[in-house]
């Protein structure tokens, strides 16, 4: 089997050069589309949309940036992925007015190892959902993540720590490339982590 790009390094840092403008792209449509929502009713939509966009990009690596349907999945989106996606990103909310409440306290570790487990849930979600969402209720939905974590728990683990350390890094040491490739790159991850558990269970 042949590939169009070299091997090695080379390839790599084809790869990875080649990635950073679509990471840009979908990162500022991500931003525009979550504003556009007024960001609570728009950033379960925009997710979706870049779950999507990322999926397709790993589908296929030359396919171009599609953002007039991008919008129109946008739209397509806006009330059907609040409950699936929205509804759990509110979550977050909560566990943190917890985590502040509990500051302190011998519970605040609980909380805190709670909502890590929770977040690295969360942030797969997405990449779950565009692979099944057709026809599956959000109680499935979410069940599916869940099981897909407990079965690839390294992976989603390797994936969560990424996440969440280079989310910190990003935002306090580099806040405009947290921006601007954040939420992307984000999705990558966590879409590369869900395709490797997926892959392994068939």
């Amino acid at each position: 089997m042949t590939s169009s790009a070299p091997a090695g390094l080379p390839g790599l840092l084809t790869t990875v050069v080649s990635w950073v403008p679509r990471l840009f792209v979908l990162s500022v449509t991500w931003l525009v589309q979550v504003l556009a929502g007024a960001v609570v009713l728009g950033f379960a939509p925009a997710t979706a949309v870049l779950a999507d966009g990322v999926a397709r990009r790993l589908a296929d690596p030359d396919a171009p940036a599609d953002l007039r349907g991008g919008w129109r999945t946008w739209r397509a989106e806006l009330w059907s992925a609040q409950l699936p996606l929205g509804l759990p990103a509110l979550q977050v909310v909560l566990l943190a007015f917890y985590l502040q409440l509990t500051r302190g306290s011998v519970l605040a570790v609980s909380v805190a190892v709670l909502g890590a487990v929770y977040v690295v849930w969360l942030a797969h979600l997405p990449a779950v959902y565009v692979r099944r969402h057709d026809g599956v209720g959000a109680p499935a939905l979410w069940l599916a993540n869940l099981r897909l974590m407990a079965g690839g728990a390294g992976a989603y683990l390797l994936s969560g720590v990424v996440l969440l350390a280079g989310g910190w890094a990003l935002v306090w040491y580099a806040p405009v490339a947290a921006v601007a490739f954040g939420p992307a790159a984000a999705a990558l991850v966590a879409a590369l982590a869900v395709r490797r558990v997926v892959g392994r269970a068939r």
